[in-house]
């Protein structure tokens, strides 16, 4: 027992003293932390957008960027800036399809609209741009209705051919309406108002769907997005704890030092043991430290406890770090483990679906990401933010068979070199 807690002490002290060790040890995780603060939502998910509101902007402003993919973004330049294309502008609202950004603008001629049009599209996250030209009413009630609003088409989005066929409807119905009052502006008004007071209200639910039929609110999927880059990040600080780990297995080995212990009467599984519990104990520093960002940076609720977020982040940090001390292992050579565990991070970041969902990707794709330790982070992230139960022990079999499979696999692997 004795020998067996200084050889630990021994590894400890040999980890500590390196400064790259240490460097990835506290600065890595405190910055994944960092991830869960970010708030690339719109409006609407913090609470100040009103989904069926015509939204009043500068041209020199920049929007928000939006993770709601719901809603087409519109650009408007209102040159004419009536009530009339303040009902035109809000009946494209309403229907809960569009999201609209005003400026009131006095460019009145076609060249300037769409350079501006063109200039803000490339700034920002909109999807299409209008120009309402001046004199909105007299081009309702002229011989072309449909030419009083112009489209800019500047995206490849099926929904402008919607948006092209919404806005051609409207100035038709007004030039109906217009008909039917006899050309009387008062009457014109009156009649459109009061159409427009009697359609049904419409509640817009934006939500993401997933094959079990369950749903994530939009504020959900921003945190789960957060959850994903944070564990991207911190990914690279187990992996890169775990190959310093592998280094002393490696020099052990290199220098003999290892046979030596074995002729001490030490048995494998004791040594094995060492970096076992070494593993376990950088991975809870690492998590420890990660729990500290969260207390003191994070300002920001993330859509789960953060000690539920700790339990998932564990398991993976163990088994990407136990992976690292066994490539290590495996191929006695630090560059070839550091390439092949650089390989293994990009590959597990891709399949994970950490930078993008999966709902889109084709069934090999979802199939592969199973075998991904951190798909299931996410996924269990997903399962509590949903209230589902079972996620914790879902996650503790999972971690439990990643170890067993990494373990075992390690075992194999040095025996067959060492034949």
């Amino acid at each position: 027992m004795n020998g067996f807690l200084t050889m630990l002490q021994f590894n400890l002290k040999l980890l500590l003293r390196n400064k790259g060790f240490l460097c990835i040890l506290v600065i890595l995780p405190l910055f994944s932390v960092l991830m869960l603060n970010l708030q690339l939502g719109t409006e609407m998910e913090t609470g100040n957008f009103d989904p069926h509101s015509v939204q009043e902007t500068d041209i020199g402003k920049r929007l928000p960027m939006s993770m709601d993919h719901h809603q087409l973004g519109i650009m408007v330049i209102d040159a004419d800036q009536s009530w009339l294309a303040d009902f035109i502008l809000q009946q494209l609202a309403d229907s809960g399809t569009y999201r609209i950004y005003r400026f009131r603008s006095d460019i009145d001629n076609m060249e300037d609209a769409a350079a501006e049009a063109t200039a803000y599209v490339n700034r920002n996250t909109v999807g299409a741009a209008m120009y309402i030209p001046p004199g909105l009413e007299e081009n309702i009630r002229g011989s072309k209705p449909v030419d009083a609003v112009y489209l800019f088409k500047t995206s490849d989005d099926g929904r402008m051919t919607l948006l092209q066929e919404s806005l051609q409807a409207t100035t038709t119905s007004l030039a109906a309406l217009n008909t039917a009052t006899a050309g009387k502006p008062d009457a014109f008004r009156e009649l459109a108002e009061d159409m427009a007071a009697k359609r049904p209200e419409k509640e817009l639910h934006a939500f993401i769907s997933n094959n079990d039929n369950n749903a994530l609110t939009d504020v959900q999927a921003n945190n789960k997005s957060n959850i994903g880059y944070a564990l991207a990040i911190v990914s690279i600080a187990f992996l890169s704890t775990g190959i310093f780990i592998g280094s002393i297995a490696v020099d052990e080995r290199q220098n003999l030092i290892f046979t030596r212990i074995l002729l001490t009467g030490t048995h494998i599984a004791s040594y094995t043991s060492i970096k076992l519990i070494l593993s376990m104990l950088v991975t809870l520093i690492q998590v420890v430290i990660m729990g500290i960002g969260i207390l003191l940076f994070v300002k920001v609720d993330f859509g789960l406890p953060s000690w539920h977020f700790l339990y998932f982040v564990f398991g993976a940090g163990l088994i990407f770090n136990l992976l690292s001390v066994v490539i290590s292992a495996i191929f006695n050579n630090l560059l070839s483990a550091s390439y092949f565990c650089f390989f293994v991070f990009t590959v597990s970041s891709l399949l994970s679906g950490l930078y993008f969902p999966l709902e889109s990707v084709g069934e090999l794709w979802k199939r592969a990401a199973l075998l991904m330790p951190a798909h299931w982070v996410v996924r269990c992230c997903e399962m509590v933010m949903l209230g589902q139960s079972g996620a914790y022990s879902t996650f503790l079999l999972i971690v439990s068979g990643f170890i067993v499979i990494i373990l075992s696999t390690g075992y194999l692997g040095i025996k067959v070199r060492q034949k």
